[in-house]
């Protein structure tokens, strides 16, 4: 590759805006991936990517919560494609009880935006069993747009709100099955960002994220940093 050309790769990767593209995954799923938050109350989470589960004959990815204060052993499970939509299976809380969703919650809509809506309807089973519950209808919306600082950094997300019936058998845990005080509400209860994830959501507490591994892309490029990819060792 001549000079000419790796200085318009390096002018393409300085143009890409942060946090823009409905491209960017809005849940990394690599085996391994783990998420570190402290809640403004004094609980702690410990979220890490754990492997797969087949559901309605979908697989799914599998997160699994440890040296958590209120969620130790929860595990949900998602999916995350290349439009950044995400969606949710269901979770288990071993030893109490699990959900299932058919189909899948869609927890993000790509592309977003301020005031993007949308709506799902789906079905309920009891997990392990596989038991029908209920049908419930799920209303979303995106609140906020725009910069979000947590300890980890300052990350472009969308914080995105849901509506659900009182009804429904969420009863002091979230879609997620976080322990919350609140099964519904018209505020941000997630924050998503592009190629991390949450930087914080709320689940009886405000959660903020402090460490990532592995590291996140950086907000802007240097043209030193575009060398370093293509090991250019001179101006």
């Amino acid at each position: 590759m001549n000079r000419s050309s790796l200085s318009a790769v390096a002018i393409c990767l300085l143009s890409i805006p942060v946090g823009s593209s409905s491209a960017d995954p809005f849940l990394p799923l690599d085996q391994g991936n783990t998420w570190i938050y402290d809640g403004d109350g004094g609980a702690h989470e410990q979220l890490t990517v754990t492997g797969t589960i087949e559901l309605f004959g979908q697989i799914a990815t599998e997160i699994t919560y440890s040296n958590s204060t209120d969620n130790e052993g929860l595990r949900n499970f998602w999916s995350a494609d290349e439009n950044g939509d995400v969606a949710l299976f269901g979770f288990e809380r071993p030893g109490e009880f699990g959900l299932v969703y058919d189909p899948p919650i869609p927890m993000v809509d790509a592309p977003l935006s301020l005031g993007k809506q949308w709506s799902h309807t789906f079905d309920i089973y009891e997990f392990p069993s596989m038991q029908y519950l209920q049908t419930v209808d799920i209303h979303f919306e995106v609140y906020e747009e725009g910069d979000v600082v947590v300890p980890f950094g300052t990350f472009y997300s969308y914080g995105i709100g849901q509506f659900m019936p009182a009804s429904s058998p969420f009863q002091g845990v979230s879609l997620t099955g976080e322990v919350t005080a609140d099964t519904e509400g018209a505020f941000v209860t997630d924050w998503w960002s592009g190629n991390l994830g949450r930087p914080k959501y709320w689940s009886g507490q405000l959660y903020e994220l402090t460490d990532f591994n592995p590291p996140t892309p950086v907000e802007t490029s240097t043209w030193g940093r575009v060398k370093a990819t293509f090991a250019i060792d001179r101006p």
